[in-house]
């Protein structure tokens, strides 16, 4: 290694990554509906952990949107207080969006978004840099929902681990996601992922008497245990659900693992219809 090289990596003090923890997706009668956690917790390589609220769940022109769970961002910092972004998730998926048309997403584009994701999770900063193995590797997990030009609605979604598994230099890519049909959707029983599904699971599971309530909940029951037809389901009624719900979980995550989930009590909510994305969190 270069003496430049090695003074900047000793002059490297402190590792910053933000974690995104919570995503429910819901069919409706009027299209699919996502909502996500908007809280943001940031844990350094000192030992400290801040949190913070940011739009994890974004709109992409009319007919799309986006949400992310898990490594979201990540970044250096040197003795200088030299700040250096490794990368940013957030940041690159609208990115991508510029150069490649959300309605004509397809395989061949998957293949290249989920290249584009590789790049940037590939750059995670190591705590410790001499010991890189043992650096944490990047756990995130994006849904992408849009309207094609048929006005056929679509769902993809990708684990990064998966694709960042060491593969043959030489085989084709292969794809690390799946495109999701709305059928699986067709009734109430949500699609959840992030560290808050534990606390999701934990309601579901009906064993600690603490979320007896929440299971009886009438609002939040055709979420949890009884599952209903999802044309059935108001659109404006399910976000009410979904949103106390992830209330819910946040403000009792403390019960299923002692130091939180990261689940922040307010969220955002995109619904994917047959007029294009509504942002529905006003």
């Amino acid at each position: 290694m270069s003496r430049p090289a090695s003074l900047f990596i000793a002059l490297i003090l402190l590792a910053q990554a933000a974690f995104g923890t919570i995503i429910i997706v819901a069919g409706t009668r009027d299209g699919l509906l996502l909502c996500e956690d908007r809280r943001i917790t940031t844990r350094t390589s000192s030992g400290q952990v801040s949190s913070s609220d940011s739009d994890k769940a974004q709109q992409i022109g009319k007919f799309g949107f986006f949400a992310v769970a898990g490594d979201l961002s990540g970044r250096l910092t040197n003795f200088f207080g030299q700040s250096i972004t490794t990368f940013d998730v957030m940041a690159e998926i609208p990115a991508f969006f510029k150069t490649h048309e959300i309605q004509k997403f397809d395989e061949r584009t998957a293949l290249e978004f989920e290249a584009h994701l590789r790049d940037q999770l590939n750059r995670k900063p190591v705590v410790n840099p001499a010991q890189p193995a043992q650096g944490p590797r990047a756990q995130t997990e994006v849904f992408l929902y849009w309207m094609d030009q048929n006005l056929e609605t679509h769902l993809y979604v990708v684990d990064m681990a998966s694709a960042l598994d060491t593969k043959d230099a030489t085989a084709p890519p292969a794809l690390a996601g799946r495109f999701v049909s709305p059928t699986t959707l067709r009734t109430s029983k949500p699609l959840v992922r992030g560290m808050g599904l534990l606390g999701y699971k934990a309601i579901v599971d009906g064993t600690d008497p603490r979320f007896d309530d929440l299971r009886n909940d009438e609002e939040l029951s055709p979420f949890l245990t009884r599952f209903i037809d999802a044309a059935s389901l108001d659109s404006i009624a399910a976000t009410r659900s979904l949103k106390k719900l992830i209330r819910a979980i946040s403000e009792r995550q403390n019960f299923v693992n002692p130091g939180g989930l990261g689940v922040g009590p307010v969220s955002d909510c995109f619904l994917g219809t047959n007029d294009g994305v509504k942002n529905i969190n006003q």
